[in-house]
């Protein structure tokens, strides 16, 4: 009985483990979508930020010929 009892006590912290491991994977999973959320969304602010800058270098550009 002694050994019976052990192993049913083994087998329920498996079991705990095992939800418990399922539910970090899926928080994990929820971060790295996350992250890559916010990686798609650096890149369309960089994207954007080099445009504007190529903007205002090309007016600079247009500005500077002009006077000379």
């Amino acid at each position: 009985m002694y050994l019976e009892e052990k192993l049913q006590m083994l087998e329920n912290i498996v079991n705990e483990h095992g939800k418990q491991i399922a539910v970090t994977n899926v928080k994990f999973d929820q971060i790295d979508r996350r992250f890559q959320q916010i990686e798609e969304r650096l890149a369309r602010i960089e994207e954007r930020h080099f445009v504007q800058i190529h903007t205002v270098l090309t007016e600079l550009v247009t500005l500077v010929k002009n006077k000379l």
